[in-house]
């Protein structure tokens, strides 16, 4: 509560401003964002490159500058906007296009959504749209509470009402439009994971939210999209656009109608669309993804630079002392309760039951366990081949893997349990080894794994639908794949399948693969045991041909299986429940 009135205090002396005022504020810090902040940079270029290619490299540089510079007026207009009598506000507003066709719409009595894309400033059109039409409008609620509800005590005065995304707030839109009202709904955020169609977003598949079509299908009301454009000529001055949505084509889904009507609504001011926002960050099956996590060049030098020398330093110590220095510090990490440890207590606390263990009894364990594979990885990666075989104890399930002259590929799963660095490197030094790779989400450690695997003779394939192929081409011809079984894939590359009782999504690709190659399915792992590793590979015996959800199902049973027979030396601080079913609550 005290930080909220903080806030509300603080946005009253800003609002306080003059607007162009606050607009010559907004395109200083728009300008600082662009040129500090490499996250948002990059994925303005990443989008403004996408959509309009047509243009040269530096026109998109310029265009995507411009639109962090809108960004930044659109934050510092808001807190005017909020904090401003409603009447003051309204004055800004200097034209307005299409009211009386928007205001026409409503006279069948079945109601109108209106379609309000993330384009200008959204909070000076509520005012409008409040005054004209007592607008209920649907919103995402802010995650601090405090803080939405200081937003929704701003909002509250401009005549807009505003109720929360999810089944109330549906069943308060339809109502209203049974009344022959007028909704509001900004479609152009990704929608939840079980919902939502790919539409073309100029030219490019893009995840729409159905719920205005099916709004409007029910009631009947018509759809129209509007906007409130900043005035480039005149500092402190908008222009709300109305404009109808109606079908180009007999056959055309209605996501798609309304992307094409905001691309309309977009290319009348380019740099005021909310560019910044990840667009099209859920892909279609088998497209690359487009938002790879740059670090600033400088900050990932140094910590590629960081890497390579704790990996060297690691080197030069016995296994034994690294060990036990990892002994020491899983202690010191629970006693900190770190990111990664609360993430470990939680996931122990969700698979307690299956697993058969009290989270208390082996967390101390599993964070030693933890940080001995993170101290051992230089090692592993460094060493000799005479110093690594010393390390490999022992070998068993041999007789899964193909001999040199082999025709039937071998799938090695290999989970996140004991050592899986070890393992790699003993495949990829025996064997002809591809690995389906998941890039880590820090790039510098990224580039360091990639430089490391491929030294060790493994041929690395994106996550992918060529990633894909070249996989299938592989197991074909008899080589050793490997493929990590509770990574989680993307939203729409995976199916829900129990692991531990609890709901995890589960790469699709894994039960496509198997389906089409019938290879010989294994399970890997370097189990640590005292100074050195012993590898353990277990057949799989499942259906080749069954559905999805079977062989997953299989796999997953086998493998919990697996961690159970060693569950501190599975890494459990990895998020594997951090993508929910529709309705489930979130758990870390």
């Amino acid at each position: 509560m005290h930080r909220a009135r903080i806030y509300r205090i603080g946005a009253g002396l800003i609002g306080s401003l003059p607007l162009p005022l606050l607009q010559l504020i907004g395109t200083i810090v728009g300008s600082m964002i662009w040129l500090f902040s490499s996250k948002t940079s990059a994925v303005l270029r990443t989008n403004i490159k996408l959509v309009f290619p047509e243009l040269t490299p530096s026109e998109q540089t310029l265009l995507a500058r411009a639109s962090s510079i809108e960004t930044g007026k659109m934050i510092f207009e808001n807190l005017y906007v909020w904090t401003q009598d409603h009447q003051k506000v309204l004055t800004h507003i200097t034209q307005v296009r299409g009211l009386s066709k928007a205001k026409a719409a409503l006279k069948n009595g079945k109601g109108l959504v209106l379609v309000l894309p993330h384009i200008g400033n959204w909070e000076v059109l509520n005012h409008l749209l409040g005054k004209e039409f007592a607008l209920v409008h649907m919103h995402q609620p802010a995650s601090n509470k405090a803080i939405n509800e200081l937003i929704q005590n701003f909002r509250a005065r401009t005549g807009t009402r505003f109720t929360p995304v999810g089944t109330r707030g549906i069943r308060q839109q339809l109502k209203t439009l049974a009344e022959g009202a007028t909704i509001g709904l900004m479609p152009d955020q990704e929608p939840d994971i079980n919902t939502g169609e790919f539409a073309k977003f100029f030219g490019i598949d893009c995840l729409t939210g159905e719920l205005p079509g099916k709004l409007a299908a029910k009631t009947g009301a018509a759809l129209m999209t509007v906007s409130c454009l900043r005035s480039e000529s005149k500092a402190g001055q908008f222009t709300v656009v109305f404009n109808e949505i109606e079908p180009e084509q007999a056959d055309i889904s209605i996501p798609q109608l309304v992307n094409f009507a905001i691309e309309r609504a977009v290319r009348l001011a380019p740099a005021q669309y909310l560019w910044s926002y990840k667009r099209f960050r859920t892909r279609p099956l088998g497209q690359p993804e487009l938002y790879t996590k740059k670090q600033h060049a400088f900050t990932r030098a140094i910590h590629l630079a960081l890497a390579n020398i704790g990996c060297r330093a690691s080197n030069l110590f016995p296994i034994e002392v690294l060990q036990r220095l990892g002994e020491y510090l899983g202690p010191i990490r629970q006693l900190l309760n770190t990111g990664k440890v609360r993430v470990t207590r939680r996931n122990l606390e969700l698979c307690r039951d299956t697993l058969g263990q009290s989270p208390e009894t082996i967390i101390s364990s599993c964070t030693s366990e933890a940080s001995k594979t993170t101290l051992e990885t230089g090692l592993i990666w460094h060493c000799d081949d005479q110093e690594f075989d010393m390390h490999c104890l022992s070998v068993e399930g041999l007789e899964y893997l193909p001999e040199r002259n082999g025709t039937q590929g071998v799938l090695v799963l290999t989970p996140a349990l004991g050592h899986r660095e070890f393992l790699m490197r003993y495949l990829g030094r025996h064997y002809k080894c591809a690995d389906y790779y998941q890039p880590h989400n820090r790039e510098a450690l990224d580039l360091l794994i990639r430089r490391q695997r491929t030294a060790m003779g493994i041929a690395l394939l994106t996550r992918s639908g060529e990633g894909e192929q070249l996989l299938a081409s592989r197991l074909l011809a008899g080589d050793v794949v490997t493929f990590c079984p509770d990574q989680q894939p993307r939203l729409r590359g995976g199916e829900f399948i129990p692991f531990f009782e609890q709901p995890a999504l589960t790469d699709k690709t894994l039960a496509r693969l198997i389906r089409n190659t019938s290879p010989c399915l294994v399970f890997g792992a370097a189990i640590r045991e005292g100074r050195g590793f012993r590898l353990h590979l277990e057949r799989c015996e499942l259906d080749t041909q069954a559905s999805d959800t079977k062989i997953l199902t299989a796999i997953n049973r086998h493998l919990e299986k697996i961690i159970s027979s060693y569950p501190e030396q599975y890494h459990w601080e990895e998020k594997r429940f951090n993508i929910r079913p529709r309705g489930t609550p979130k758990v870390y």
